[in-house]
């Protein structure tokens, strides 16, 4: 009974100091050889000590933020331990506040270099302190437009207004004035296209009835007679139209026969 009554205590006892350790040394991160970049912000928003420090995309873990302060400024100064050495970031590298998820996930901090480095550019240097990317925040968005707003001139917009307005006026009374006219045009515009209607109708009519040999035309165009008699009539003009190139003086004097 006693042996099952110690066990238990050591048990409880093992249990109590593996929480506490979690608890204590979870907070502590294993900072290995690399440095520290400062980075000033006007507004951090939620984001917290042992946030995670993201490389182009997230997708890479370089560090971690090592502390929060507050500048005599009144700036919040957050300092990012970049765990491995090797880690370079060149100038220009921007510092923003990202969260994971769709905005309800925890903030870190996403390191993204610029596109395009030229050779032999500089790279950050331990210990600097760098400008921020504010974070995106509701407030400051309905702040901005507030301040778009007091610049704006009201009573330019109201002069915009009515200009606007006397612009319509006038093509209404343009309209009003010439609207019998305005009328008219669509009515003949009307009376175009019914013609032209009428007129395409007719023709496919008569197209119809020559294919089918129906009417003057399609009755001579099927008579064998008649064809042999339009072709010899254009051979014959194919002729004269040849000679007249070759000689023009056929058209005024007969052509001489010729000679035995």
């Amino acid at each position: 009974m006693k042996n099952r009554i110690k066990l238990g205590v050591f048990f409880i006892l093992t249990l109590v100091l593996f929480v506490f350790a979690v608890t204590v040394f979870g907070k502590f991160k294993v900072k290995g050889n690399g440095y520290r970049i400062f980075v000033d912000y006007s507004f951090i928003g939620d984001l917290n000590i042992n946030g995670k420090v993201a490389y182009r995309g997230g997708g890479i873990k370089i560090g971690f933020v090592d502390a929060i302060t507050i500048n005599p400024d009144g700036t919040i100064r957050v300092s990012l331990f970049i765990t491995d050495k090797n880690v370079i970031l060149p100038e220009g590298t921007r510092f923003s506040i990202a969260t994971v998820g769709l905005g309800l996930g925890e903030k870190y901090i996403l390191a993204s270099p610029p596109n395009n480095i030229a050779s032999g550019a500089p790279n950050i240097t331990p210990n600097s302190i760098v400008k921020g990317v504010e974070p995106f925040t509701l407030e400051s968005t309905l702040g901005s437009i507030g301040n778009v707003g007091k610049d704006l001139n009201l009573s330019d917009i109201g002069g915009a207004i009515t200009n606007f307005s006397g612009i319509v006026s006038v093509i209404n009374d343009i309209i009003s004035d010439n609207e019998l006219d305005i009328n008219d045009v669509i009515d003949d515009l009307h009376s175009t296209a019914s013609n032209i209607s009428i007129i395409s109708t007719h023709l496919a009519n008569i197209v119809q009835d020559i294919d089918n040999g129906n009417g003057t035309i399609g009755v001579a165009l099927r008579d064998e007679s008649v064809k042999t008699n339009i072709v010899s009539i254009i051979s014959n003009l194919t002729i004269f139209s040849a000679k007249v190139k070759d000689n023009p003086s056929v058209l005024l004097f007969r052509e001489s026969r010729n000679r035995r």
